[in-house]
């Protein structure tokens, strides 16, 4: 009896999504210069703001941590995130470089740290 269920929302929902996609195509065929020209623009934002933006942010953290940065950094900071954060010093510099880049980069940072085991899974949640 669950399993019927749970098989029947998955249907329903790729239904749903199937019907989004077929009316997007739709919308595509009948005015495609107007969706042509929002794709372009749209890759022109990414090309021209977002990948200057992101990527030597993305190429420096990799260094840093690759380099051992975070660890020493981590052992200057500790104390002040253990009293506030109650995390390790390796979260501090997440914390820090976060400020700097701003969101996406602080999710990969910490992604990275927590792959690589210098960041615990509770350190990464808080």
């Amino acid at each position: 009896m669950i399993k019927k269920t749970k098989l029947n929302s998955i249907f329903n929902t790729n239904l749903i999504i199937f019907c989004l996609v077929l009316c997007v195509l739709i919308l595509f065929i009948i005015k495609p210069d107007t969706y042509v020209t929002a794709c372009l623009n749209g890759l022109n934002v990414w090309v021209l703001k977002l990948v200057p933006t992101l990527l030597p942010f993305m190429i420096i953290t990799k260094l840093l941590i690759f380099t051992g940065i975070p660890d020493k950094f981590g052992k200057l900071i500790s104390p002040a995130t253990k009293r506030i954060y109650h995390t390790s010093g390796a979260s501090g510099y997440v914390f820090t470089l976060s400020t700097l880049s701003g969101y996406p980069m602080s999710a990969k940072l910490l992604s990275d740290l927590y792959s690589q085991g210098i960041v615990s899974k509770q350190d990464a949640r808080k």
